[in-house]
């Protein structure tokens, strides 16, 4: 997904990660408690469905407990004008390296995304070969 409001520019858009219909990806779940959730799910859709990127989507989690939930996840919107077709490796690590603006690099957002995956054990072997390439560019 193609972005300038964050971390790029008209000039050098921004690289943001959006799940993709069908899939299936490993990461964290959120719960949100009762008490909040009305507040918590106001402020999360003000910030997911802004720009209308997204498409909410309820999907089955399995958690590490190996329970089965219900979650609610943002998939990216292909119908959407910011939607990029072009997902390819080399294509995202070059508009990612290029990218900044008022939250920073893109780079530091994959990069920050690499680390927080490993920190918990997970691996998505995309987001690690744009890393890769990010960290190759910067020797």
């Amino acid at each position: 997904m193609r972005s300038i409001s964050g971390r790029g520019t008209l000039e050098h858009p921004d690289r943001v990660l959006a799940l993709e219909a069908g899939g299936q990806v490993q990461g964290v779940a959120l719960r949100i408690r009762p008490e909040v959730v009305d507040t918590e799910m106001r402020l999360l859709w003000l910030r997911e469905m802004a720009g209308g990127a997204y498409l909410p989507t309820r999907v089955p989690v399995v958690l590490a407990s190996g329970d089965s939930v219900e979650a609610l996840a943002f998939v990216g919107n292909p119908a959407h004008p910011q939607h990029e077709t072009d997902a390819c490796v080399e294509t995202v690590t070059r508009l990612v390296a290029k990218a900044a603006g008022r939250f920073g690099s893109n780079a530091d957002y994959v990069l920050a995304l690499h680390q927080a995956l490993i920190e918990r054990g997970l691996e998505d072997e995309y987001i690690t070969a744009i890393a890769g390439g990010l960290q190759s560019q910067s020797r």
